[in-house]
């Protein structure tokens, strides 16, 4: 993930990480401190499905598809590719059964954001998240997944 204060692009590592974790986690920018990843906020419920074992971190992304009456995760690759391995794919079909929308930024493609929606949906509600997303600027290709 980008951290702007940082001048932090999504794809590298923060000069601040550490073995212990963040080097600067008492001082830490406030978009650090506001972030709440979907392990640490209770949605994944094994230790197997934690970020650093799946490649991948997500958190809710509320003011997106709240409005229409979804729940979305953005999701951030860890490393490039991770999102097409065993077990980050199992996540995002726990999360899509769940009831989750997926909205994936890859590292390979920075701009380009991959929705992934549950095989489930009518077509008019893929219209409705559509629309929602191009009107915040996403570009984004709707790519069913069935969970």
């Amino acid at each position: 993930m980008g951290i702007h204060y940082l001048s932090k692009p999504a794809t590298t590592p923060c000069k601040y990480e550490c073995a212990e974790g963040c080097a600067v986690y008492e001082t830490r920018p406030e978009e650090c401190m506001g972030f709440r990843c979907s392990w640490l906020a209770g949605y994944t419920s094994t230790d197997e499905q934690r970020p650093d074992k799946i490649g991948l971190v997500a958190t809710a992304a509320e003011k997106y598809a709240r409005p229409l009456g979804y729940k979305l995760l953005l999701i951030y690759e860890v490393s490039a590719g991770a999102y097409k391995e065993a077990p980050a794919q199992e996540w995002m079909t726990d999360m899509l059964n769940a009831g989750w929308l997926l909205l994936l930024r890859s590292t390979k493609h920075e701009a380009t954001f991959c929705f992934y929606i549950s095989a489930s949906f009518s077509e008019e509600a893929k219209k409705q998240l559509a629309a929602r997303f191009e009107e915040n600027g996403f570009a984004h290709r709707v790519q069913e997944v069935v969970g």
